[in-house]
């Protein structure tokens, strides 16, 4: 996302310095760490299918809208040191061990729920994901962690446990972003799920 990352605004400034501009093209992806895979994988299935550059970005748009992330901090004292959260929120949280959901929605982190529990935030991100997927035909889901790669693949499970297996379209887990991970640190884990109506 370019609201999180400055990498867009590099590759815009070094394409200007290439000759063949017009076979290239920018793309907010609105979001990060391997929900972003999403919309590469799709555009490069149309690319390889022989889609032009247009169709190919057209393809990644429509995988955007479709895209959707949450997030639990493992600590909150990543977000206080990156001004995400003050001081007194913080300890707070951290003494009755609160742990805000986080989302990421048009291209910025949004805190959207506050959980008390690593248990409790992992079971509602689980009930924010079926929500979100509903009723769609089709549903790819990654789980993400930064550091600690059994929480992601629990997160998955539990979510596998809510949807039939014909619905599932990809699984597979990745790191958090460094971009991401700055603000959310260590032991953080989080589910993103693309949906489609094929």
């Amino acid at each position: 996302s370019a609201r999180v990352s400055n990498t867009l605004d590099i590759a815009r400034t070094a394409a200007r310095e290439l000759i063949a501009t017009e076979k290239i093209a920018f793309l907010d992806s609105r979001t990060g760490s391997a929900a972003m895979a999403f919309q590469v994988i799709e555009a490069a299935k149309a690319a390889a299918a022989g889609a032009s550059l247009s169709d190919c970005l057209r393809v990644a748009e429509k995988i955007r809208e479709n895209v959707h992330t949450y997030f639990i901090p493992g600590a909150l004292d990543s977000l206080y040191r990156g001004g995400r959260i003050g001081g007194a929120a913080a300890f707070l949280g951290s003494v009755l061990h609160i742990l805000p959901i986080l989302e990421t929605k048009e291209g910025i982190i949004a805190a959207i729920e506050r959980v008390r529990t690593m248990r409790r935030a992992m079971q509602r991100i689980v009930e924010l994901c079926e929500q979100r997927i509903g009723s769609a035909s089709k549903v790819a889901l990654v789980g993400l962690y930064a550091d600690i790669p059994e929480l992601a693949d629990q997160l998955i499970g539990m979510l596998r446990g809510k949807i039939s297996s014909e619905r599932i379209s990809q699984i597979f887990t990745s790191t958090i972003s460094p971009a991401l991970g700055v603000h959310i640190g260590p032991g953080s884990v989080g589910l993103a799920t693309m949906i489609s109506a094929d």
